[in-house]
């Protein structure tokens, strides 16, 4: 019986039995969403940077009109995503 499994085994597959294109299909959708997520994430951390220059222009402001800016100094942003739960 284990002759027979490693003739089995040695023999190439049939045509019918090769592993279609599609099965690589799931990899390339992987990447796709790796990628399309890197580029969303490099969007909003431009977003929040230039929120957080806006933020410290207006307090910059504020305190050059010679009232004190209100609040806590404005924390930079983070660059890893946020969770919204």
């Amino acid at each position: 019986m284990l002759a027979k499994a490693e003739q089995a085994g040695a023999a190439p597959l049939q045509d019918s039995l090769a592993i279609p294109a599609e099965a690589t299909r799931p990899q390339e959708l992987k990447g796709q969403i790796q990628r399309a997520k890197a580029e969303m994430e490099a969007r909003a951390y431009d977003r929040f940077q230039a929120e957080h220059e806006a933020k410290l222009t207006r307090r910059a402001e504020a305190g050059a009109s010679g009232r004190p800016p209100r609040g806590h100094a404005p924390q930079a942003p983070n660059p890893a995503p946020q969770s919204t739960a």
